[in-house]
């Protein structure tokens, strides 16, 4: 038996001493007597230490004791590759998450609306990701999930945001497998910040920094040009981005498309903050994410997409589900779209 004791997110020097004394240092495994038998136990501290348990030769039961108190939040329990070092997945869920799951499979309005509730700032990350996992079960086509998971990439959590970004990748890897067994495309790629692996729908896939000259002629020259670049989400972290979208240019065909995605800076919960109450406070995620340096509207969104000559095709605003942003946005005709978008989309075309 290894009794884990988890005490939180233990960062008071005193409390972690005092624990070390009572049950040695964490992750190692202390021999006690309990009753008559001889069990083995280990400390280990909530989101902070990892453990791996390896099987019994025979019959064996853990115990997880956990401190608790009225007012905590969820506790999260994750599985995890420890060679890798990646996390595989969660090992615990509650009824509410199914609940919720029903409801807006079910359909109607208060189910929906309470999603986008959930979505937007329901206090459990795991919940908030429960919630998008519903809303993107009732989105009609592949550009509307990716719409809503680029809007959670944009305005969540770091871990739902993180989780996001895999849905999405997941998601482009599914449509370029599509698109080829339709051939409608020859080959598809990625060209990211992090080590991607070609396969699973790509045929190639390049790392590095995207600011560094070199990497994106290289990719140019060995995979390209290309018939259509997808710049979704990274432009506003970028100190030019001006340069950036003329280097994409660059790997076009005559006639290829890039289509360009980025926060519209108008969206009411940031301009009524600057407008009513002199905010323009940054915070950890959504369209004033701290890693944000360049911000947008509409009318610079597309200068951005044209700044190295391209032709505007189609510019598309990504506007949040919701009860009253549908009702806001059918009583004014349209006209509160600047207000009500989060994000602007827009292809241009290579002459």
């Amino acid at each position: 038996m290894i009794i884990g004791r988890s005490i939180g997110d233990v960062r008071l020097g005193q409390h972690e001493a005092d624990l070390r004394a009572q049950y040695g240092p964490p992750s190692t495994v202390k021999s006690v007597k309990l009753g008559k038998e001889r069990v083995r136990r280990l400390l280990y501290r909530a989101h902070r230490d990892v453990h791996a348990q390896l099987p019994a030769d025979s019959l064996s039961v853990s115990l997880n004791v956990m401190h608790a108190e009225p007012a905590m939040h969820w506790l999260d329990q994750y599985s995890f590759d420890v060679e890798k070092g990646t996390v595989t997945g969660r090992v615990d869920s509650g009824p509410s998450e199914a609940f919720l799951k029903i409801a807006v499979a079910l359909g109607g309005e208060e189910a929906l609306d309470l999603a986008e509730r959930f979505a937007a700032g329901h206090p459990s990350e795991r919940m908030r990701l429960t919630a998008f996992d519903a809303l993107a079960g009732q989105c009609s086509d592949v550009a509307a999930r990716d719409n809503l998971w680029a809007r959670a990439e944009a305005g969540s959590s770091r871990l739902v945001a993180m989780e996001a970004g895999l849905r999405r990748a997941e998601l482009a890897k599914r449509t370029a497998a599509a698109l080829r067994n339709h051939g409608q495309v020859d080959r598809t790629g990625v060209v990211n910040m992090v080590l991607g692996q070609p396969g699973d729908g790509l045929d190639f896939a390049y790392s590095g920094d995207l600011c560094q000259p070199g990497l994106l002629e290289r990719v140019r020259d060995e995979q390209g040009p290309f018939d259509t670049i997808l710049a979704l989400d990274f432009l506003e972290h970028l100190a030019d981005p001006w340069a950036m979208v003329a280097r994409l240019h660059g790997l076009l065909k005559a006639g290829g498309r890039l289509i360009v995605s980025v926060p519209n800076v108008r969206y009411f919960a940031v301009s009524c903050g600057l407008l009513f109450g002199n905010r323009w406070s940054y915070q950890q995620e959504g369209i004033l994410d701290r890693t944000h340096l360049r911000f947008f509207v509409r009318d610079t969104a597309v200068a951005l997409a044209t700044s190295s000559g391209m032709v505007v095709e189609q510019v598309a605003a990504n506007v949040p589900a919701r009860r009253l942003t549908r009702y806001l946005h059918a009583l004014t005709g349209g006209h509160a779209e600047s207000l009500l978008a989060q994000q602007y989309l827009v292809r241009v075309r290579n002459t």
